[in-house]
């Protein structure tokens, strides 16, 4: 059953809190639009109507979940050939970057991410031993001198 608006008589949409033409608050209950004519005039009046129906549960269908494309399955040779492919010294990084960015295959780029993050890490343990080394000044040079000393033979260590 419809439902009016009980200040302009206006309909009102089920679901709908308000009234769209003066924005009164809608009826909770649904009203019916009664209409007398008396002379040239026609007066409107709203009418509260009482229903009773058996309500059901509301049914919900269920959307199926979005899901990426499946990304096909990389083989042993493949990894192989991109592990000697990123151990090349300058071709190895570049390719290690635009993989880890671009691949469209998943497990390529995951597989490229980690070599870029090992790349990385070996970077900064790198930097952070020579630092080290550095700070130490000469004495670990010296040291691997005094140990290496008479080992060697004859051959003069500098």
């Amino acid at each position: 059953m419809a439902k009016f608006c009980t200040e302009c008589g206006k309909e009102i949409a089920d679901g709908v809190s308000f009234c769209t033409e003066c924005g009164a608050k809608a009826p909770d209950t649904p009203t019916a639009k009664v209409e007398a004519v008396t002379g040239n005039a026609v007066q409107t009046q709203t009418q509260t109507v009482k229903t009773y129906q058996q309500t059901t549960p509301q049914q919900t269908v269920a959307q199926a979940p979005v899901t990426e494309p499946v990304s096909k399955v990389v083989g042993t040779g493949t990894y192989f050939a991109l592990m000697f492919l990123f151990a090349l010294p300058i071709i190895g990084i570049i390719s290690v970057i635009i993989l880890s960015c671009k691949a469209k295959n998943k497990n390529i780029k995951n597989f490229a991410k980690a070599n870029l993050i090992w790349a990385i890490v070996a970077f900064v343990l790198m930097i952070v031993s020579i630092i080290g080394i550095i700070s130490l000044g000469n004495s670990p040079v010296e040291y691997i001198k005094q140990a290496l000393e008479g080992s060697l033979g004859d051959l003069p260590i500098n």
